[in-house]
């Protein structure tokens, strides 16, 4: 079978979304289908870039559709550039399907606007990752919505004592330190100043706190400079280290080395998929209230929520 996913930005935007395409990807690549990606950016094979952006990327994508004849065409993220590649596929009659990955602000007339369009191309299936989601869908009109998760591959993603102190070592953390870890893309919803703010108040002589950024190269340095001005302000400047893009294996080493991994969302988080990847590394996480994490997150059984921006219950 000929599938083609469509994202913007995979994989030079490494957050939730596109590690969820490279999975699909590498699942239905290994069991026999020719899967191809069309976005913006990428090196991956199969893979189709353009170097544009806007209406003119969505043109040429439903060009590349028209020529490759998908028999299923995966969605991901609602965006107004969709029009062309989805109505391509409407003349083609290829089945089209959609995971939005969005916790919504339907009060923003943007967005408004682009829900009415998405509704009127009639997706063959709209895919929720959370109860929460299936509801702001079915409330905003969408039909033939269908619940499933965000996953992770556990022969990647498990416990691991092997590498853990190599690990540390290569970032200077002391093999005895406790280890605070925050792994995703640097982005203002993520709440990372409070994080600052909450780490200071930890009553520990040897912490340290790592950011792994999972963000495009063209902007981390830019990301790096605005939080390391921020944490110098707070005062945990000494204790905080930066990474960026790391690969696959060496997150997994990472999230085995630490001690606690927490995801200190203020608004719009999806679903979270770093919290099920340090679960499946057996590894306790922090998560606050907001979006689909309240869904991850089993109070007290997997793990732990604190309210949003207060710092001292994170």
């Amino acid at each position: 079978m000929k599938i083609a996913f469509i994202s913007k930005q995979y994989p030079s935007n490494i957050g939730g979304i596109e590690k969820v395409i490279e999975n699909f990807r590498k699942i239905f690549s290994s069991k026999g289908h020719k899967v191809f990606v069309l976005n913006q950016n990428g090196l991956t094979e199969n893979l189709f870039k353009f170097n544009s952006k806007g209406f003119s990327f969505g043109i040429k994508t439903a060009l590349t559709l028209i020529k490759l004849k998908p028999e299923i065409v995966h969605f991901h993220g609602f965006r107004i550039i969709n029009f062309f590649p989805l109505f391509a596929c409407k003349l083609m009659r290829i089945p089209c399907v959609i995971t939005p990955h969005f916790d919504y602000n339907v009060s923003l007339f943007r967005e408004k606007i682009n829900f009415f369009f998405h509704k009127l191309m009639n997706f063959d299936k709209v895919i929720a990752l959370t109860e929460k989601e299936i509801n702001q869908l079915t409330e905003i009109g969408f039909k033939k919505i269908e619940l499933i998760p965000d996953s992770v591959d556990l022969t990647v993603f498990m416990p691991k004592q092997k590498n853990s102190l190599t690990s540390r070592k290569k970032f200077g953390i002391p093999e005895k330190a406790f280890l605070v870890l925050f792994l995703g893309r640097l982005a203002s919803n993520k709440g990372i100043p409070y994080l600052f703010s909450a780490f200071k108040g930890i009553k520990k002589p040897d912490k340290k706190l790592l950011l792994v950024g999972k963000e495009n190269p063209a902007f981390f340095d830019t990301t790096y400079k605005y939080y390391a001005s921020i944490a110098q302000k707070i005062g945990v400047s000494a204790d905080l280290i930066f990474a960026k893009n790391l690969a696959e294996k060496e997150v997994v080493d990472i999230i085995n080395s630490s001690d606690v991994l927490v995801l200190p969302s203020i608004a719009s988080e999806a679903f979270g998929l770093v919290l099920i990847e340090a679960m499946a590394c057996s590894k306790p996480v922090i998560g606050t209230s907001v979006g689909g994490i309240k869904e991850v997150i089993i109070d007290g059984f997997n793990g732990f929520f604190v309210p949003p921006k207060k710092t001292d219950e994170l």
